[in-house]
């Protein structure tokens, strides 16, 4: 059954989980959409103009590698002979319990139903040793029934996943699967070596199948030789020996195979599910009242003789074999232009289509929203049982952080007395007296602090700092006490029972989590902190920190929020140790492979160091709709979110590491009121291309100092954005002098997507535009640059930067 309205899509979720997760105060595209200072020249923060700070918002494993039914997982300690069961996974299944009854309803056992089905699924992490779990989200679940030596029983996960074995066993068997089955095994991402599958049943059947975007990723199984047809076989060296096999293509197709031949999992690219149907070896001893659940769970306890190594005939035609292609014919560009305009290229698919309305998005109706929102926050009420325990835990860790660091003392209420109470940050009385902006590191301060790291050969360091708020300095903008009343809820209270009495308030004497000025005065205390150690702020950029001696800078450090990323010259590492010696950090401080504001930084031993967010790539989801493209947005308010949450999602990585779909992202966004469901199939699209790519990343590369000058390129189309407006874009780079004469290396330290401001009356006007705010750009860098090169060179005192600024178009 297809979806054809907005009902359909979220008719799967609970209302009140619906309303919370589209609450302003929990929907991530406001964090990612938010306004501020990002290093240009042209948003110069006004610091610089008066005393007040401006926020700045912002693949392949082993080669021997099945699906899963090898080596049971280890049981908890029992009598032998006994029945018991154990934990195969440790999250929530709520979701795709919900959407596994509404299909189960509709008897939907399409593939991409099913694949939508799995991508909801909590997986737990692999363990076992056939298994290669090298891939991005790996993980799997085993649910039936499990033999581990004499030990026997249901997996705790059948119980937590009772309608998803349902379908799973339903889907199965109306695409081919028939005879006796036991237990099922889900993997994602995972690829298995080569091996026998020892722990099932003697004369059972493997029944197993493949789904998801990704290519190669068949299964080899264990076939005699046949001298007449050669080129059918692929030996594989497994135990020192060389064993002949056959390739079964499992992809939308259920294939059966002999569980005691050798199998494995070719390599692939991208992402991979696979489900396996077995029997294990003591499900025949299974008691009755096993037995009971495992048929009404739709596995079949009786045997039936099967062929090996054969293909289902499913109902549906078969599906287009997949094949490697080049990334510029998956993902070809698209025409974006005014009529009677010269054609602007957009990084953009022709369509987000795969087949028959399918807009080739790999989530289930309108979650993405969701789904990011519950990453950020998540309501004591809407936990599970599994995730009470562990958020007492933490509560108690955090709580013992407050009492630590004397950011508040109990204070208990006489009978009748009237108190005012903060039960939130933005409920502050004195608001309006806090200061309550704070600066963060600008990204081309980042980047330029890497080049500054290859440039000097100094190794990087990252840390964060461990209950930063708590540390801040006290609050001294108040006219008056203020006060705290303690959580409420149940769990906070079993986890800190002093908190159930009912006259206790607490005296806040320093900023804690929720209070408006709580970054603010972080700031403050770490920014005099380091002045203490000798440390200079840069004159333009508050969160880059200079350290100079012998007419030299010796160390930098760059500061956002909590986070910090340092580095300084051989020999001057003591720098750094004192700063390390003053705060109190979360963990060690790390190097050489590093995550920093959701972007993973990597130093090779060459000198050279990446960044890329190829984790942050597979946590975000897309949406699936069939409605008709013209349709607006507007009519389906919960679309509408899904599209700010996509784009917002799509922004962040345009701006941090993935520059390659600025240009997309920025002229798909236009006002709620002319969104239609095309422009969300197009953000599906393009999160498609993104996931493709997802190992994507930038390169910065040793320069010499004296060597280094700085590429400015600006480029423009000429009214192929809405309103007859042009698209501008940039990219800056630092590389040698001499590139003037012949191709050198480059670090990329800057790019750019943007609509022009004014309306341009020709080509020339256009490129002369985006090349003048490109050159202002690369100024800009070169001048924040030479001031981290130079001891005696102040930005703000200088007209000229120390390194040649050469612009470029075409």
């Amino acid at each position: 059954c297809s979806v054809t309205s907005a009902e359909d899509v979220v008719s799967w979720l609970d209302e009140d989980v619906i309303d919370y997760y589209q609450s302003h105060a929990t929907s991530p595209e406001g964090q990612h959409l938010r306004q501020g200072w990002d290093g240009s020249p042209e948003e110069l923060p006004g610091i610089y103009r008066q005393q007040a700070f401006l926020t700045a918002a912002y693949v392949y494993g082993d080669a021997e590698v099945e699906e899963g039914v090898c080596v049971t997982p280890i049981a908890p300690k029992a009598s032998s002979s006994s029945t018991t069961s154990f934990t195969t996974s440790h999250h929530k299944a709520q979701l795709s319990e919900s959407l596994a009854s509404l299909l189960l309803k509709r008897k939907d056992f399409d593939h991409d139903t099913c694949l939508q089905l799995l991508q909801v699924v909590n997986f737990q992490g692999v363990s076992r040793d056939c298994l290669s779990y090298s891939y991005p989200g790996a993980g799997s679940l085993t649910m039936g029934y499990y033999s581990h030596g004499r030990q026997h029983g249901l997996t705790k996960a059948t119980e937590r996943h009772r309608l998803l074995t349902k379908y799973l066993n339903a889907y199965l068997r109306c695409h081919g699967l028939r005879g006796k089955t036991s237990s099922i095994f889900v993997g994602r991402n995972i690829r298995s070596r080569y091996h026998k599958d020892v722990h099932n049943s003697k004369e059972s059947v493997n029944w197993s199948i493949a789904l998801g975007e990704h290519v190669g990723g068949r299964l080899w199984v264990e076939a005699d030789y046949d001298a007449a047809n050669p080129q059918d076989y692929v030996k594989r060296s497994i135990k020192g020996k060389r064993v002949s096999g056959k390739y079964v293509d499992n992809y939308r197709k259920l294939v059966a195979f002999n569980p005691d031949a050798y199998h494995g999992t070719e390599e692939y690219v991208g992402d991979r599910y696979v489900i396996t149907a077995y029997s294990t070896r003591l499900a025949d001893e299974a008691p009755p009242d096993a037995v009971k659940v495992l048929t009404n769970l739709g596995f079949k306890p009786k045997n039936k003789q099967v062929a090996f190594v054969t293909t289902s005939q499913p109902s549906e035609p078969p599906q287009n074999e997949k094949v490697l292609s080049p990334l510029w014919e998956v993902f070809p560009t698209k025409e974006q232009t005014a009529a009677g305009q010269e054609a602007e290229k957009v990084i953009a698919m022709e369509s987000s289509s795969d087949e028959d309305g399918c807009d080739g998005s790999t989530g289930y109706g309108a979650r993405r929203a969701a789904q990011q929102a519950r990453k950020k926050e998540v309501h004591w009420q809407s936990m599970t049982e599994d995730e009470v325990g562990p958020f007492i835990e933490a509560l108690r860790k955090e709580w013992s952080e407050w009492q630590k660091w004397a950011s508040c003392s109990p204070v208990y209420l006489q009978e009748g007395s009237v108190a005012r109470v903060v039960v939130a940050g933005f409920r502050d009385p004195h608001l309006p007296l806090l200061t309550r902006d704070a600066p963060v590191l600008a990204r081309t301060s980042l980047h330029l602090i890497l080049q500054w790291s290859v440039t000097f050969r100094a190794k990087l360091w990252n840390a964060d700092a461990k209950s930063a708020f708590l540390q801040g300095d006290p609050d001294s903008e108040r006219p008056e006490p203020i006060f705290m009343k303690p959580p409420q809820d149940p769990l906070a209270q079993e986890a800190v029972p002093e908190w159930k009495a009912k006259t206790l308030l607490y005296r806040l004497s320093a900023p804690v989590y929720g209070q408006s000025n709580a970054p603010r005065q972080w700031y403050n205390h770490f920014s005099r902190v380091l002045r203490d150690l000798q440390w200079e702020s840069h004159s333009l950029d508050p969160c880059l920190f200079l350290f100079r001696t012998d007419n030299k800078v010796v160390a930098i450090l760059g500061l956002h929020v909590d986070d910090l990323l340092s580095c300084a010259l051989p020999g001057y590492e003591e720098v750094l140790n004192k700063v390390e010696a003053r705060f109190t950090w979360g963990s060690p401080w790390t190097s050489e492979d590093f995550t920093f504001v959701g972007r993973r930084i990597k130093q090779w031993p060459d000198g050279s160091i990446t960044v890329d967010q190829a984790s942050y790539v597979e946590e975000v989801p897309s949406t699936k709709v069939k409605l008709d493209d013209a349709e607006f947005l507007s009519k389906y308010p919960e679309l509408v979110t899904e599209f700010r949450s996509g784009i917002g999602s799509l922004q962040w990585l345009a701006s941090t590491t993935r520059g390659d779909i600025a240009s997309d992202v920025s002229l798909i966004q236009r006002p709620p009121s002319q969104l239609t469901v095309a422009d969300l199939k197009e953000v599906n699209a393009v999160l498609r291309y993104v996931r493709a790519t997802a190992g994507a990343s930038i390169k910065i590369t040793p320069i010499a100092v004296e060597e280094l000058i700085f590429i400015a390129y600006g480029d423009s189309g000429f009214a192929n954005a809405p309103g007859s407006k042009s698209q501008g874009g940039l990219v800056i780079t630092a590389t040698d002098k001499q590139a003037k004469v012949q191709e050198r290396p480059a670090s990329l330290l800057e790019w750019k997507s943007y609509r022009h401001q004014r309306i341009l009356r020709s080509t020339l006007a256009a490129e002369a535009a985006a090349l003048d705010r490109t050159h202002d750009h690369a100024h800009f860098l070169a001048m924040t640059f030479s001031e981290m090169c130079d001891a005696a060179f102040i930005s703000t005192l200088n007209d000229r930067p120390l390194f040649e600024v050469i612009p470029v178009t075409d």
